[in-house]
């Protein structure tokens, strides 16, 4: 995130310039409601997070079974996503709108930890950490309602929309330069030698939630969101290429989880340059989880294992910087 602190600053300087130019004697009317088409670029300069857990049952070699779990985390996966929004009014109570974003991950750090499970407490087998970047993909397509054309809201300031949409988001990861900190409930300190592992979250969900505009000022405009996240799946695919029992190509494991929920909130504050052309700054957040999932392990020897993905998670905020228009 030290490459986020500098655009949070430019950030707040842009957010501090607009707001004082919105006094200014000059007066340009915001534009209103009865736009056809609306296009904008967003750089959002953002930190993500994705966490997963399994648990499985082990045999003894005396017999009987233990319980182990086995969990991945991915910290300060930052990223700038740059974003391609539009949006077309077709009634002035309906509009389609679509998104697109991509980027890079980077400074990324992964910590994968294993440990069994006693009725007195738990033994940590082994735990190590590693370098991470990647790839990040996102897509929303949504459908816009304007209560505010169709029903009387009385003295409710601005414009309110219902927002009935589509969510994919994917992270692709490579883990690099790998190290165990800790064996056998030991400190240690042993580097891995060769690590590569790549592993790939898939997210989908349905959007429902509100969404509102409302004038603050000349030429500038508060935009809100919040979203619920429903009927979200997850899809994880895995290579771990150091594991000599794991098949030797691509996955050698994979998980799946439904039914799980999410969230998102988007704020916003939008100056009008001219009645036609704007500028954006505002904050994004949404987190999406899953619990009670499957994960299946291909072992080289042609065998499949089986355990539980106790839960997945993922989640991703930062500050945004757009230009766009509207025609």
């Amino acid at each position: 995130m030290r490459r986020n602190r500098i655009f949070y600053c430019l950030a707040a300087w842009l957010a501090f310039s607009s707001f004082s130019a919105a006094g200014e004697s000059v007066v340009i009317e915001s534009p209103d409601s009865d736009f056809r088409f609306q296009l904008g670029l967003e750089s959002w300069f953002s930190t993500g997070e994705s966490s997963w857990q399994i648990s499985f049952l082990e045999p003894l070699p005396r017999g009987g079974v233990i319980r182990g779990r086995s969990r991945l985390e991915w910290e300060d996966l930052d990223s700038i996503l740059y974003i391609l929004r539009g949006e077309f009014r077709f009634t002035p109570w309906f509009s389609l709108s679509a998104a697109y974003g991509f980027g890079d991950m980077n400074d990324g750090r992964n910590t994968d930890t294993d440990w069994y499970d006693f009725p007195g407490g738990t033994f940590l087998l082994a735990q190590s950490v590693a370098d991470s970047d990647g790839d990040v993909t996102l897509f929303n397509i949504d459908a816009y309602v304007r209560l505010s054309e169709l029903y009387n809201l009385g003295q409710v300031p601005g414009h309110w929309d219902l927002v009935f949409g589509y969510r994919y988001y994917e992270e692709d990861l490579r883990d690099r330069n790998g190290l165990l900190t800790m064996l056998e409930d030991q400190p240690v300190r042993i580097p891995f030698e060769g690590l590569n592992s790549t592993y790939r979250f898939e997210w989908s969900a349905f959007r429902l939630g509100l969404r509102g505009e409302i004038p603050l000022r000349e030429r500038v405009r508060m935009h809100a969101e919040v979203i619920g996240l429903l009927g979200v799946e997850f899809d994880g695919e895995a290579f771990w290429n150091l594991r000599e029992d794991f098949r030797n190509e691509p996955p050698n494991f994979v998980q799946s989880a439904t039914a799980g929920t999410g969230a998102e909130v988007r704020l916003a504050a939008a100056y009008d340059f001219t009645p036609n052309f704007y500028g954006e700054l505002g904050f994004w957040w949404f987190r999406m989880r899953a619990r009670n999932g499957t994960d299946r392990t291909f072992f080289a020897d042609g065998e499949e294992g089986r355990a539980r993905l106790d839960w997945v998670e993922t989640k991703r905020y930062g500050v945004g910087l757009g230009l766009g228009g509207r025609f």
